[in-house]
């Protein structure tokens, strides 16, 4: 099995290569730079879920990082292939868990599962920016209650995304990059569409409304209709005046992903 290393530009920490999982206790600690908090009985905040990942050499944890995700099957979640790498750092095997609900710090209305596997996507490169930066987290029992897969879009993808169009980016990352400050509330976006490319859209960002470090994976949702679909999921952006957070903002699409998804959701 290959090792798995990861390379920031920055980015927001093959068959089908699995990631060896451990089993481990947990501390959550994680949101969107300028975001609102999110309305934690929302369909957007009940199809996205927290990922913690920690970096083991031996049984030792040597480095530790977060992400987000989508609940796109009752036991698949789906998040990005760097957060499970990283570049320059001497390890054997990762363990990643997964939290349900957005505020980190009720643990009276949290849930948080151990995953069974972490499956990449076969044609994922770390040292490229963007594309195929997808990652399946296999959970092994339906998620909890309420919570529910969300809903990919499927059909024809300029029906309904333009450029300048507003996107809605979800995410439990930090909401200041400096200094950098954590929150531990689940936090949302609206951000215009920058640019369209056939594997990837980019969102124009600001310093003080952008996803950042933690974001990595988390779902971007276009509300048509009144129903919330998801066409991508965040992967990496950069800033401007020495900053890696707060111009533009990337995400994988995954309408041209159908083939790599569809195992998982069922």
């Amino acid at each position: 099995m290959l090792k798995l290393s990861v390379c920031f530009l920055i980015f927001f920490v093959l068959g089908c290569q699995k990631v060896p999982q451990r089993n481990h206790e947990y501390k959550l600690d994680a949101s969107i730079i300028g975001g609102k908090n999110i309305d934690s009985s929302s369909a957007r905040a009940l199809s996205t879920v927290y990922v913690g990942i920690s970096f083991l050499k031996g049984s030792e944890k040597i480095a530790s990082g977060k992400c987000t995700g989508s609940i796109i099957a009752p036991r698949a979640i789906l998040t990005a292939a760097h957060c499970f790498h990283r570049d320059h750092l001497d390890y054997d095997s990762v363990r990643t868990y997964v939290a349900f609900g957005a505020d980190l710090t009720n643990k009276s209305s949290l849930t948080v599962w151990t995953t069974e596997e972490v499956v990449l996507h076969p044609k994922y490169i770390a040292t490229r920016e963007k594309g195929n930066d997808l990652a399946v987290i296999r959970i092994g029992a339906d998620v909890p209650n309420l919570f529910r897969p969300v809903k990919i879009l499927s059909g024809p993808f300029d029906s309904i995304i333009d450029l300048f169009s507003p996107l809605i980016a979800v995410g439990y990352g930090v909401v200041s990059e400096v200094p950098k400050v954590s929150s531990s509330f689940l936090k949302e976006i609206e951000l215009p569409i920058s640019e369209i490319a056939w594997s990837y859209l980019s969102v124009r960002a600001k310093p003080d409304s952008a996803p950042c470090f933690g974001d990595s994976g988390g779902p971007v949702f276009k509300v048509h209709n009144n129903v919330n679909y998801l066409v991508g999921n965040l992967t990496s952006g950069y800033g401007d005046g020495g900053l890696e957070c707060g111009s533009v903002a990337h995400l994988t699409r995954l309408d041209i992903h159908a083939d790599f998804l569809k195992p998982y959701l069922k």
